[in-house]
């Protein structure tokens, strides 16, 4: 006559089935996390430049200068190498949280001057990025309280 219980009633199976369930637990957890929160910082112009992926930017204004005036709540631009006269787009990128980005539209009042109004709630470091409808973008980084920030293109591409 068996006297044993039968094997879902004993110790030893689920302690050697454990590991392999939480395994497969944590690597279902980290796939929802990776597909939930998807990196979007990341700018889609990007081209392959040997091993290096770069920015693929095209030619165009060679610098910028910023100013903000939270008394008047205004941003000044003053554009290097810049004729055209259109609207330019200015991003005050939240590093960490995409919905607090922010984007100002410049208005030209010159050649190579620009305003618009200052966004609210700005009271962190922002990366800013200033695109032209020609296709040139320049970076930097902007500090509550900084009277001028200077803006650079990311990649050269001259010669």
């Amino acid at each position: 006559m068996n006297t044993h219980a039968p094997w879902y009633r004993q110790f030893w199976p689920w302690f050697l089935m454990l590991p392999p369930a939480v395994a497969l637990t944590g690597g279902l957890a980290t796939l929802w996390l990776a597909v939930e929160h998807a990196d979007s910082v990341v700018p889609d112009r990007l081209s392959r430049v040997g091993v290096a992926v770069q920015p693929d930017y095209a030619a165009g204004a060679t610098a910028a200068d910023l100013s903000t005036d939270p008394a008047t709540g205004r941003v000044h631009l003053r554009v290097e190498n810049e004729t055209a006269s259109m609207p330019l787009t200015l991003r005050w990128l939240h590093p960490t949280l995409p919905e607090r980005d922010r984007i100002s539209v410049l208005q030209p009042m010159g050649p190579g001057e620009y305003e618009a109004r200052l966004p609210d709630d700005l009271n962190e470091a922002r990366a800013l990025r200033l695109e032209s409808a020609a296709g040139w973008v320049l970076e930097g980084r902007w500090t509550p309280g900084s009277a001028r920030t200077r803006l650079f293109p990311l990649v050269s591409r001259a010669g």
